[in-house]
């Protein structure tokens, strides 16, 4: 049974987990942003957060946004729905949606 026991240790060991650091806020690896023109001109930018938020900057205006059921982004008036990379739709208030492409 002596011979046993070396591997269970071992196995132990390698299921045993080191806690790490919780990562700060604003960590490069947790957001990214992404600029965009818009068909009506606007330049738009936005701060994704690793949580799922997001930051759109529109002229002057920063707005925070928090995701919806629908997969975009709500806050302030504005709404924002990513398409991939390349673009997305941005309205503001009951205006309809104008489409944003990457780049802006």
């Amino acid at each position: 049974m002596r011979p046993l026991i070396l591997p269970c240790l071992l196995a132990a060991a390698a299921c045993t987990t080191t806690p790490r650091p919780a990562a700060s806020p604003g960590a490069a690896a947790e957001a990214r942003s992404a600029r965009y023109l818009c068909s009506d001109g606007r330049a738009v930018e936005i701060l994704y957060g690793g949580d799922g938020s997001a930051v759109l900057t529109v002229g002057s205006e920063t707005v925070e946004l928090t995701p919806t059921a629908g997969g975009g982004w709500t806050g302030g008036g504005w709404r924002w729905r990513a398409d991939g990379p390349a673009g997305g739709m941005l309205a503001h208030g009951t205006a309809a949606p104008t489409a944003c492409r990457a780049g802006g």
